[in-house]
């Protein structure tokens, strides 16, 4: 399966690329970055984007990204803005839609799935009065139903996921992460080991609903590691 890939310079896309390079499903990884990576491996290829907007997406580039059957969209910080958040994203996934599954009701293939890395406390609701972050909260929660809505127009061409982790932590820590961890309810964190397996365990199966929460991620991501173990480095 040919799987694309951004933010992998980044702590959760690099977590994310590891574990595709690991997976045995997984035979080609294109990642769309702004920088060269560090990782060289025979199932990857880097494409540089002169930019994440609809002007990067070259003839030359979708032709490079043919055959991907889902992408696992990882990008920014919680505080990045809307042109990260929502203009990248969207330019992204409209144009995947329009190249990559147009006719997958009529070939009978899975529709390419779309998994947006959100976050733990993201808002949907726009009308909801929120004590911290409101803007950029509400602002990821519009990109979510936009995708969803996507969806719904694609005529089965494109599923739409929104993965919510909590604080994303290696799996073994020393002092003080690991302490600030063993003090967090269970519910707001994630090892980005199992986060990394969840998703990418999504990428190729398409199981998923349009919203999965952190304690989802924990529960498939440790399925997914006892099916097929690995650990991050």
């Amino acid at each position: 399966m040919k799987i694309i890939l951004t933010g992998c310079t980044g702590f959760i896309g690099g977590a994310t690329l590891a574990r595709c390079l690991a997976h045995p499903s997984i035979t080609s990884i294109v990642v769309l970055t702004r920088r060269p990576l560090q990782t060289t491996h025979s199932k990857l290829t880097t494409i540089i984007l002169s930019s994440f907007l609809p002007a990067g997406y070259t003839p030359e580039v979708i032709t490079q990204l043919k055959g991907a059957e889902a992408c696992i969209w990882s990008m920014g910080t919680p505080t990045s803005g809307r042109e990260v958040h929502y203009d990248f994203t969207f330019a992204a996934a409209r144009t995947f839609l329009e190249n990559l599954r147009p006719s997958a009701l009529k070939t009978g293939k899975k529709p390419f799935r779309f998994i947006y890395v959100s976050g733990f406390v993201v808002e949907r609701d726009q009308q909801r009065n929120l004590w911290f972050m409101s803007e950029a909260r509400k602002m990821r929660g519009t990109v979510e139903m936009g995708l969803v809505a996507m969806e719904k127009e694609s005529e089965g061409a494109f599923q739409a996921v929104a993965v919510r982790p909590g604080y994303l932590h290696r799996a073994k820590m020393g002092l003080p992460g690991g302490l600030m961890v063993s003090v967090l309810p269970t519910a707001w964190h994630v090892a980005v080991e199992e986060f990394a397996a969840a998703t990418v365990e999504m990428g190729i199966s398409g199981d998923g609903g349009h919203s999965v929460e952190n304690a989802e991620l924990k529960t498939k991501g440790r399925v997914a590691l006892e099916q097929i173990p690995w650990s991050y480095s």
